[in-house]
């Protein structure tokens, strides 16, 4: 049991690549478990899916201007919560934006408490 057949790979690539497209009219907010994409792209650039890496690549790359673009860059898909800072920062390190990278955990460090309480954190999860 266990193992990962090559068309099964292929399958689940194909899966996992058949999803970016969802959620690029939301681009200037970042999506729940959004850093996953960065984990895609270098699946797709090993398994040789290189059209489909150059077009995730292109995707976030338009992604990470509009961010920088913006005075603010940290908005979460619901406004309620922060669940979209983390797919932000991480595409502003893998692109080199580390100033820009520690705004967005600055922003988050400024409304969490240092005590670990639901009733302090507020909203934010």
């Amino acid at each position: 049991g266990g193992e990962v057949f090559p068309h099964e790979q292929q399958r689940v690539a194909g899966r996992a690549w058949s999803k970016v497209g969802n959620g690029q009219g939301t681009a200037q907010w970042g999506l729940m478990v959004g850093s996953i994409f960065e984990s895609l792209l270098r699946d797709l650039l090993l398994e040789g899916w290189a059209n489909e890496a150059a077009e995730l690549q292109q995707v976030m790359e338009r992604r990470v201007h509009r961010w920088l673009s913006m005075p603010f860059p940290y908005g979460s898909e619901f406004a309620w919560d922060n669940t979209g800072h983390e797919e932000i920062a991480t595409w502003l390190l893998a692109y080199g934006h580390d100033a820009q990278a520690a705004q967005t955990a600055d922003a988050v460090s400024a409304y969490t408490s240092l005590s670990p309480h639901w009733a302090y954190c507020g909203s934010a999860r």
